[in-house]
C-alpha cells in the first residue's frame, strides 16, 4: 500500500510542477511583454527581467490553486488512460481512500505555497517593486508619475518608491487644515527613517496662511509621524502580494484612519482560505475523473480543469467586488465560492460510478 501511495504521490507531483511551470512561464513572459513598453534610458531589458524575475513567487502562489487542480487532472487521467486507475480501483480502494493517497502530495504543496506567501513574496515583490520604481522615476526626481499616495490623518503623502531598510524617494506631502484647506506642502528627493520620523532631505516647504504663501529651502527636515517602513512598503504592493500578517495589520490601520480596508481584509482571507481552496478543487478534479471525464482524452480533461479553476477565480473576483460594493463580510464573501464548488464536487463524486 505504501508503494501505491508514493507512486500515486509521485505521478501527481510531477504533473502539477509541470503543469506550475508551464502557467507560470506563460505568465511571466506575457508579464515581461508589457514591460518592454516603458523601457527607457534608466528601465533597461535587463532591470525589466529582473523585476519580472522578483514577480515569480507571487505567480506561482497564485496560479497554485489551478495548477493543482489541472495536476490532479492530468495525473489521474494518465492514470485511468493506462487503466491503472480501474486496476487500483479494482483492488479495493474506495475514491475517499484514493483521496487521501491524493491529498499527501497537495497538503504539500499547500503548505509550500503559504510559506512562500507568509515569507518570500512579500520580500521579492518589494524589491522588484522598488527597484522598477527608482529606474522609472530617475531615483531623486520628485515629479515622476509613478509612485503611491497614502493618507495618515490630514495628511496626504506621495512617495515614488520605498527600499527596504527604511529609505523613500520622491516624497511629496500636503498637510490641511481643521477645514480641509492647503496650510503646507513639503517636497523632497528623498526620506530615511528616525525613531522620531522621517528625515527629509532636499526639502522645498511651501506654508500658505490668509495672506498668502512662504517658500523655503532646507538640507534636512524632520517630518514626525507614526507612518513606519513596514506601512509604506504595504502601501506599495497590491493586496495579493502581502502576507496574511502584514494584511491584516493593514487593515486595522486603515480603519484606524477612517479609510476602506475591505480589499484588504478579502486578500486576508483569500490567502488564509487557499489550503481549502485547493483541497475543495481536487474534490472537483476527482469528481470529474470519476464522472463525466473518465473516459475523456488528457486535452480534454486539460481543458475542462482550466475552465472550472478560471471560474472558481472570476467567481472568487465578482464576490469580492460585490463585497466591497455592499459592504458584505469579507470572510463570507471568501468562503461563499467555495461552499459551492464543494457541493459541486459533492454531487459529481455522488454521480460517480
Amino acid at each position: 500500500m505504501r508503494l501505491l501511495d508514493r507512486y500515486v504521490g509521485m505521478q501527481v507531483i510531477y504533473a502539477t510542477c509541470l503543469v506550475l511551470l508551464v502557467l507560470v512561464g506563460l505568465d511571466a513572459l506575457s508579464a515581461l511583454i508589457d514591460e518592454l513598453q516603458d523601457l527607457k534610458a534608466n528601465y533597461t531589458f535587463s532591470k525589466a527581467l529582473l523585476y519580472v524575475a522578483a514577480s515569480v513567487p507571487a505567480r506561482i502562489v497564485e496560479l497554485a490553486p489551478i495548477g493543482i487542480l489541472i495536476g490532479v487532472l492530468v495525473a489521474l487521467g494518465q492514470l485511468a488512460s493506462t487503466s491503472e486507475l480501474v486496476v487500483i480501483r479494482g483492488a479495493g480502494l474506495s475514491s475517499w481512500h484514493l483521496l487521501r493517497i491524493l491529498m499527501k502530495p497537495v497538503l504539500v504543496f499547500a503548505g509550500l505555497m503559504l510559506i512562500m506567501g507568509e515569507f518570500v513574496v512579500p520580500k521579492s515583490e518589494q524589491f522588484g517593486e522598488a527597484e522598477r520604481a527608482l529606474a522609472l522615476s530617475n531615483k531623486g526626481s520628485i515629479t515622476g508619475r509613478y509612485g503611491m499616495w497614502n493618507r495618515e490623518g490630514r495628511h496626504f503623502i506621495h512617495f515614488n518608491a520605498v527600499q527596504a531598510g527604511g529609505v523613500i524617494y520622491g516624497v511629496t506631502l500636503f498637510t490641511f487644515d481643521d477645514n480641509w484647506r492647503l496650510h503646507e506642502s513639503m517636497s523632497a528627493n528623498r526620506a530615511t527613517f528616525q525613531r522620531a520620523g522621517w528625515l527629509l532631505e532636499n526639502v522645498q516647504r511651501t506654508q500658505v496662511n490668509s495672506w498668502g504663501s512662504q517658500t523655503s529651502e532646507h538640507t534636512t527636515l524632520l517630518w514626525e509621524t507614526d507612518l513606519t517602513p513596514d506601512l509604506l512598503a504595504m502601501e506599495s504592493l497590491s493586496p495579493e502580494r502581502l502576507s496574511i500578517n502584514g494584511l491584516f495589520q493593514y487593515s486595522q490601520y486603515l480603519k484606524q484612519q477612517g479609510l476602506e480596508s475591505a480589499d484588504y481584509e478579502v486578500a486576508a482571507w483569500r490567502k488564509l482560505t487557499q489550503p481549502l481552496a485547493i483541497f475543495v478543487l481536487v474534490l472537483v478534479a476527482m469528481g470529474f475523473i470519476f464522472g463525466p471525464l473518465r473516459d475523456g482524452t488528457l486535452g480534454l480533461r486539460v481543458f475542462i480543469g482550466t475552465l472550472v479553476g478560471l471560474v472558481f477565480k472570476i467567481s472568487q473576483d465578482v464576490v469580492a467586488s460585490v463585497t466591497i460594493v455592499y459592504g458584505i463580510s469579507p470572510a463570507l464573501a471568501v468562503t461563499l465560492p467555495l461552499l459551492v464548488g464543494l457541493l459541486l464536487a459533492a454531487w459529481l463524486l455522488y454521480r460517480s460510478p
